[in-house]
């Protein structure tokens, strides 16, 4: 079965991200000037979830101008990671509470 999540954009902070689905060795890629996103396009579709809010991570960081203090690209995927692996999760259950409030 094909992955039924694919979403061709996503907006950050008012400007509109392309997402393109694509044979590629990373899982995903981020291009500001571009206003692209790409993702490999074999991924499950918790894969695909994932990558996108890992790749709007770089786009919020480029948007709001952060990513031009960040000293190197390695400090910038330390950083996405560390929100990656743990705000996220946080995100998510609370998220999951809060719609399960009126069930």
């Amino acid at each position: 079965m094909s992955n039924p999540y694919k979403p061709k954009s996503i907006s950050i902070a008012g400007i509109t991200f392309r997402i393109l689905y694509k044979p590629m060795a990373d899982y995903g890629d981020f291009d500001i000037d571009k206003k692209l996103i790409s993702i490999r396009d074999n991924l499950t579709t918790q894969e695909t979830l994932e990558t996108i809010l890992h790749e709007s991570l770089h786009a919020c960081l480029a948007v709001s101008g952060l990513s031009y203090l960040i000293d190197s690209d390695e400090t910038e995927e330390a950083i996405v990671r560390c929100i990656d692996h743990l705000y996220m999760p946080v995100i998510k259950k609370q998220l999951k509470a809060f719609t399960n409030l009126g069930k």
